[in-house]
Parts: structure tokens; sequence; C-alpha cells
């Protein structure tokens, strides 16, 4: 998690006469005082990421422990705010793999997202995962190293045929079980720096 940096408002300074300071030395209303942006931006648990996979999952190779790559899809908004602007990379790594069989033509990649890396540098971890189920089917407890992750369950079709799981352009949703707090001046400054992911960019790795 990321700390917000904090916003410095700098006061005018108006030089009065002795009797022009007694005139206009009435306290201010608490309501007269500017008030500057909010120096954070927090997306509400709940919230989802649409995100566009980057690097390919090989149907034959792909094994727990793997790097997951994606890139953000789609700006995610706050009000009338961008806090996480498209384009932004994120980092995960395969948990677990079900392949397709010859009785069924349905795969899962269990993936961990733990981080959001954005074209200005500034990087975040992601909060909140779900914690696996214990082997006894009772919820585990997560732990401090879990609570800045994202569990997510990615469901595919695909036959014993298809040589990938995931390909280049896969559409992947992530749900935030934590909120996710952002430093607002950060990502001011990545919004111009940053470009979304394109159609065109995305081509098949399949040998198929």
């Amino acid at each position: 998690m990321r700390h917000p940096a904090a916003t410095l408002l700098l006061p005018f300074v108006f030089c009065l006469g002795a009797n022009s300071l007694a005139a206009h030395s009435q306290p201010s209303s608490p309501s007269s005082s500017a008030e500057g942006p909010s120096p954070s931006v927090t997306l509400p648990s709940g919230a989802k990421i649409e995100l566009a996979v980057i690097r390919p999952v090989w149907a034959l190779s792909a094994k727990a422990g793997e790097p997951l790559y994606a890139q953000v899809s789609f700006p995610a908004i706050v009000g009338d705010r961008v806090a996480i602007p498209a384009g932004a990379y994120v980092q995960g790594t395969i948990e677990d793999v079900t392949r397709p069989t010859r009785k069924s033509s349905r795969a899962e990649i269990d993936a961990l997202f733990t981080k959001i890396i954005f074209a200005n540098g500034y990087t975040l971890e992601l909060p909140g995962a779900s914690a696996p189920a214990a082997a006894s089917g009772a919820p585990a407890a997560p732990s401090a190293e879990a609570q800045s992750e994202v569990l997510t369950a990615i469901k595919i079709q695909a036959s014993v045929a298809n040589d990938l799981l995931l390909d280049n352009g896969a559409q992947v949703e992530i749900t935030l079980e934590a909120p996710l707090e952002l430093n607002a001046a950060e990502v001011a400054q990545d919004i111009p720096l940053e470009r979304g992911p394109q159609p065109q960019q995305f081509k098949s790795a399949t040998m198929c």
C-alpha cells in the first residue's frame, strides 16, 4: 500500500496599515478557508479492474509459480476522477492450473495479482486477497502477505487440442476485496504518460 503525499497550501500575505489591520481583524469562519484537492483517491472494496493479458499462458507448460502479466484495459474511475488509467501494468503469479480433459472443456487458472506498475514508476501493492479454502473446506485465515494481494479464478473454455490457455489480449476482470488507496498526485502525473492497450497490438500466439 502506498501512503499519499500531503498537499501543501501556501497562503497569500497582504501588508495592511495599523487602522486597516484593526478593521479587518475579524476571525475568519471555517467555511471561508480554502480547501485543496484530496491527496488520495480510493477505489472501494468490490471495485472491478479490467485487464488484458500481455503474455500468453501455454497449456503444456503453465504451472504454479509462473508470472502472469496484464495491462489495465479500461480506466478505473472513482466519481469523476481516474484512479487507475488504462495502460498501467499489473503483475501476478499463477497459483494453480486445472487443465481441460477429454470429458470436460473447462479449464481454470488461479492467479494471484499483487502489484500495479504505472508508467511514471509509481508502484502499488494490491489489497485484500480472499483466503484460499483449507483442505478441510473451511476458509483459511489470511496471512499478512495474502492481505496485500488479489486472488482471481480465471475460468476458460478450452479443449485438450488447444495449445494456449490464455492468449495475448485475453480479458480478465479482478475484484478488489478491500479498499485501494492511491496517491492522487502520482496518478495525475501518470495519466499523460499512459497508453492504453489497442486491439491491433494483440496478435494471437497460438501455433494451432
